[in-house]
């Protein structure tokens, strides 16, 4: 599942490989309204799988498992998946029209500006709740290297200030590189617990437990061996920055490393997951190139939470508080307001009804 092939010029755009005379098509490619599509509905419209996090698409309220049934006035259904890409992209600055329907059947029709994607790695804000007492808020979109460090800045930042508690929100974070999805869990975790285990055979409900590996919490991209693992927290001093109470966000636009990282503060106690049940793609994907340039993308190993949950086979993680928003903004000020002796804050941070819940719990 999710394997695909890609002929060279797409194969060399996945991998950021292009050459030059494709650089500025790749550079325009970059400027959208962030809204992933997959495959289409009985009534031939594209459906959403996510939007991008911080994307105009996320601002306007677009969620997974919308339909999208128009892009300006271009019915989906009569345009291929391609062409209705197409038409997204544009100028920065520049707006397009979309129809959007969701799942309880509302049709809306929306006006998003196009801007430069991706967003950086994460966001951190914090918030006065009652009795002066401080919370964290922490937007992490993606895992990479980059974001890894940054976590790592923003956990020692939020230790330094005295936090009395964390809000990690992962809405429509889809992953990245599953290294840097361990290394990130680890800065939450006390030395030598277990964060994740990849087994290639998966039988009578039974994950292969074999090759422990000690992952450092600041660790660079690195090819695996594709047989069976479990990764745990080493023992740098580094490892577990806070010991705070965590409170974790999640929809539906979740996946993969968001998933191996909810996934192990929940198994170990560590985290309260809120929000709706996550994609549920726990597999590990590598890219194969060609000797024709084209390549492969194959999923080689799915994952197993440490409490020994198939994040696949069971369809996600199920959140211990359901909660349906997307950040948006609804500030309500008797329950918390922004600490304003930040000067560095340029705008007021995202709160919604998930992360209002998450402040609470947080505590």
């Amino acid at each position: 599942e999710y394997s695909q092939f890609w002929p060279p010029a797409e194969y060399r755009k996945v991998t950021r490989r292009s050459r030059p005379e494709e650089r500025s098509y790749l550079s325009a490619m970059l400027v959208g309204v962030g809204i992933e599509v997959g495959s289409r509905s009985n009534e031939g419209y594209l459906k959403v799988i996510a939007p991008l996090a911080s994307s105009p698409a996320e601002e306007a309220g677009i969620q997974p498992g919308d339909l999208l049934l128009s892009v300006d006035d271009f019915p989906t259904t009569a345009i291929s998946k391609d062409e209705v890409l197409a038409v997204l992209r544009g100028p920065s600055g520049s707006t397009t029209q979309v129809d959007v329907k969701d799942v309880q059947g509302t049709t809306r029709t929306i006006q998003l500006e196009r801007r430069r994607l991706p967003q950086p790695p994460l966001d951190l804000h914090f918030f006065d709740v009652e009795r002066g007492r401080e919370v964290g808020y922490i937007r992490l979109r993606y895992f990479s290297s980059r974001a890894t460090k940054e976590l790592k800045k923003a956990l020692e930042e939020c230790e330094y200030r005295g936090v009395d508690g964390l809000v990690l929100d992962l809405r429509n974070n889809p992953g990245g590189i599953f290294e840097e999805a361990i290394a990130d869990a680890a800065l939450f975790l006390e030395s030598k617990y277990s964060i994740v285990s990849t087994v290639r055979n998966y039988a009578d409900n039974e994950p292969l437990r074999k090759n422990p590996r000690a992952i450092s919490n600041l660790s660079v991209s690195r090819r695996l061996n594709v047989k069976d693992d479990e990764y745990y927290v080493g023992s740098q001093k580094s490892s577990n920055l806070t010991q705070v109470p965590i409170a974790l966000i999640l929809n539906n636009g979740s996946a993969s490393g968001s998933e191996i990282l909810a996934g192990a503060l929940r198994d170990h106690h560590r985290a309260k997951l809120i929000g709706e049940r996550s994609f549920g793609k726990g597999v590990i994907q590598y890219f194969f190139p060609l000797g024709d340039g084209s390549g492969l993308k194959l999923t080689v190993a799915k994952y197993i939470t440490p409490a020994g949950h198939d994040i696949s086979l069971e369809g996600g993680l199920e959140p211990d508080f359901l909660c349906k928003d997307y950040p948006h903004g609804l500030p309500e000020e008797k329950f918390v307001r922004l600490d304003r002796t930040e000067s560095r804050q340029k705008k007021k941070p995202m709160v919604d009804r998930c992360v209002l819940l998450a402040l609470t719990l947080a505590r």
